[in-house]
């Protein structure tokens, strides 16, 4: 029993919930990723970018790697390749970025591109055998809500086989245990665990990462928390925070649906509540924030 009083009821008991908001999915065949694959997600994602680096001291690598003619960067789960376009503009035009995604709905029409960014539909679990110590540096972020535990496994096994020796791989997760405001965030982190272990995802992969790394062979973890403010009374910064939360929420109703509420919501209607309560307890909650770490490895000789 939770402190509201809901439960916790495993999904497979419950009949799906009836909800008329639909979302567009990626199709990619095995995948348990819970998000949109829309122009709604696109801005998300966008928007997204801009706080994540921003919460950084607007650095968009934290690992010692300073690139040089020929060198080649990966970008896996590129998504809408924000993070990959930024780092082109800061990139020598004779580097080449690679990026990758389940998807290709959310990449930018490739006319707009310049030669040395390739694009291309993977996985991060089974990445071409030919880029084998390939790339000088490799970002990634937000697979929380993607990866079952075997397959975080698999995905930093190809991840350190791709990477140039003493290359850097730059993964970003969220903690959600730092999700902090009041009742209305700790229903939600609740729900969202419920969810999460019924797909058998890691809610807690970013405390997990650097032993996983280590068990994957890489050297040199860091690990990089930074907390951003979420609601009105943090400014500009606060409300964007805030509303990227609130889409996150949004764009896992399908999810949340289809799993028939998993004991905390009964109707698509109350599930609305649930967020109206949640973006009213941010706004009126000084302090309430959420944190980002950043986890880097280097790949040894």
């Amino acid at each position: 029993m939770l402190t509201d009083g809901s439960s916790f009821i495993p999904q497979g008991t419950l009949a799906p919930i009836v909800y008329k908001e639909k979302r567009t999915f990626t199709s990619y065949e095995g995948t348990k990723y819970i998000l949109p694959s829309d122009e709604l997600e696109r801005e998300r994602l966008e928007k997204q970018h801009r706080i994540i680096t921003q919460a950084f001291d607007n650095k968009l690598v934290l690992p010692p790697v300073i690139l040089k003619n020929g060198d080649k960067v990966l970008d896996s789960a590129t998504g809408g390749c924000s993070w990959l376009l930024d780092c082109m503009k800061n990139a020598p035009d004779s580097v080449e970025i690679y990026g990758i995604d389940i998807e290709t709905r959310l990449f930018p029409a490739t006319d707009c591109l310049p030669d040395n960014v390739h694009l291309s539909l993977n996985s991060v679990t089974n990445l071409p055998s030919r880029w084998s110590d390939t790339f000088t540096l490799i970002n990634q972020r937000l697979l929380i809500l993607a990866l079952q535990n075997h397959e975080w496994v698999m995905a930093l096994k190809e991840l350190h086989r791709v990477l140039a020796p003493k290359g850097w791989l730059q993964l970003c997760e969220v903690d959600l245990h730092s999700f902090k405001g009041g009742p209305v965030v700790d229903k939600c982190n609740a729900l969202l665990t419920a969810l999460c272990d019924s797909k058998s995802l890691l809610v807690e992969i970013a405390s997990q990462l650097p032993e996983m790394l280590l068990n994957a062979g890489f050297a040199d973890v860091h690990v990089d928390s930074r907390s951003t403010p979420l609601g009105k009374w943090a400014g500009k910064y606060g409300e964007d925070g805030r509303d990227n939360v609130l889409s996150i929420w949004k764009g896992m109703k399908t999810a949340v649906m289809t799993a028939g509420g998993l004991g905390f919501v009964h109707s698509e209607e109350e599930y609305d509540k649930l967020l109206e309560d949640l973006n009213g307890e941010l706004d009126g909650t000084p302090g309430a924030q959420i944190a980002w770490v950043t986890i880097y490895a280097q790949k040894s000789e």
